[in-house]
């Protein structure tokens, strides 16, 4: 999931999200639509606020699949 779909399903708006984290509302904004990309610190405090819904992995981009040699 993503942070925003998180985010939409629980009713939470920037500022209140920046609250939960301890982030301000214009930092979770640009976070949120790809603008900027949390810290690790702040990627595991996201899973962990998220109760792993939006799990630490949910930031990287899938890898290609390796082909048979």
């Amino acid at each position: 999931m993503t942070l925003e779909a998180w985010m939409i399903a629980n009713g939470l708006d920037d500022k209140s999200f920046g609250k939960l984290v301890g982030r301000n509302r214009s930092q979770i904004y640009r976070i949120r639509n790809g603008q900027s990309r949390p810290s690790d610190e702040l990627k595991a405090l996201i899973a962990k606020k998220t109760k792993g819904a939006v799990p630490v992995e949910s930031w990287f981009p899938a890898l290609p699949k390796a082909r048979a040699a």
